[in-house]
């Protein structure tokens, strides 16, 4: 690693003060990294004597609708002629409630809010959506199926 061969190659943790910020600056312009990265590199450096790329753990929300679900709300919308979201939420309620429909198991609790926002914008979707030409999917570079 670059970041590591350049500290041994110029003994930086010997160095004073004013030497060290050269070196700093050389590696942080070769490798592009922030001032910030740049610190916590040298301080992994100095406790544990090696740079390991470090991937971060980022907290993720569990996936609730399967790709299927998605496609079902998807047609369940081209049906209804693009129905507002509380109205959606209505009709895939009633569809697993009173017609017991099993596919609509999921679907059944969604938020008008989370069809909006979170499954509507998806590429995925749009690609199962039937819209007019001149419209969002070809204001995003998509053609119309």
């Amino acid at each position: 690693m670059f970041q590591s061969s350049t500290i041994r190659k110029f003994n930086y943790f010997s160095l004073n003060k004013t030497d060290k910020g050269p070196v700093r600056k050389y590696i942080m312009l070769v490798t592009g990294s922030s001032r910030p990265q740049m610190n916590r590199l040298l301080e992994r450096k100095l406790l544990t004597g090696e740079i390991k790329e470090v991937t971060g753990h980022r907290n993720k929300f569990p996936t609730i609708y399967t790709r299927s679900d998605i496609e079902l709300l998807a047609e369940t919308d081209n049906l209804h002629e693009r129905m507002g979201g509380p109205a959606t939420k209505v009709i895939l309620k009633r569809e697993h409630e009173r017609f017991n429909n099993p596919r609509f198991a999921r679907l059944k609790n969604i938020s008008p809010a989370h069809i909006y926002y979170s499954v509507f914008k998806t590429i995925s979707t749009l690609r199962f959506l039937t819209l007019p030409s001149g419209t969002l999917l070809e204001a995003i570079g998509l053609s119309a199926p």
